[in-house]
C-alpha cells in the first residue's frame, strides 16, 4: 500500500501538522471525527480532525503530515497555543488540562513566553493558576511538572 494516500482517519491518536486553506499551520496530536458525529454534534456533514478544543474540517485542509521524531515539530509552540493564549484563560486551563503530554508542554512553553506574570496572577487567571499547581503535584513527565512549577514561581 506504499505511496497510497492516507485517509483523514489515518491519522487519528497521532501527531500532525496542518495547513489549511487559509494557511494558518497546526501541530499537536489529533483524534478523527467522522462525518455523522460531526453532523450530530455541530451541524456539519464533514469529517475532521480535533486538536485540542481545535476542530480542522476535511475541506479546510490543504497538506496534512505526520509529525514525530524524524519530522518534528516548527517550534516549540505554535498557532493553537498562541490563540488559545489570545481566547483567555478558559481556553488555556482547557489545553493544560488535555491528557496529551505535548500539548500541555507546548502550551506551558508559549505561556513562559508569552505571559506577563501579572496576568497569570491576577484574578481572572485563577483557575489556571489551579491547573498549573495541579500539574505540578500529578503529572507523570518531569518537564511537565518543572515547567509549571517555574510559571508559578514567576514574578
Amino acid at each position: 500500500m506504499s505511496g497510497a494516500k492516507k485517509k483523514l482517519s489515518d491519522y487519528n491518536d497521532r501527531c500532525v501538522r496542518i495547513v489549511m486553506d487559509d494557511g494558518v499551520v497546526f501541530e499537536g496530536a489529533c483524534q478523527w471525527l467522522p462525518h455523522e458525529y460531526n453532523d450530530h454534534e455541530f451541524g456539519v456533514d464533514i469529517e475532521g480532525l480535533q486538536l485540542s478544543n481545535w476542530i480542522v474540517y476535511a475541506d479546510q485542509i490543504v497538506r496534512i503530515e505526520e509529525i514525530g521524531p524524524d519530522n518534528p515539530f516548527s517550534g516549540p509552540y505554535g498557532t493553537m497555543e498562541t490563540e488559545n493564549l489570545a481566547d483567555g484563560p478558559d481556553s488555556v486551563e482547557e489545553e493544560l488540562s488535555s491528557e496529551e503530554t505535548v500539548n500541555v508542554f507546548r502550551m506551558l512553553r508559549c505561556l513562559s513566553e508569552r505571559l506577563e506574570p501579572a496576568v497569570l496572577h491576577s484574578p481572572a487567571w485563577a483557575g489556571v493558576v489551579k491547573q498549573l499547581r495541579a500539574l505540578v503535584r500529578y503529572d507523570d513527565d518531569d518537564a511537565v511538572r518543572e515547567a509549571a512549577s517555574r510559571l508559578l514561581q514567576s514574578q
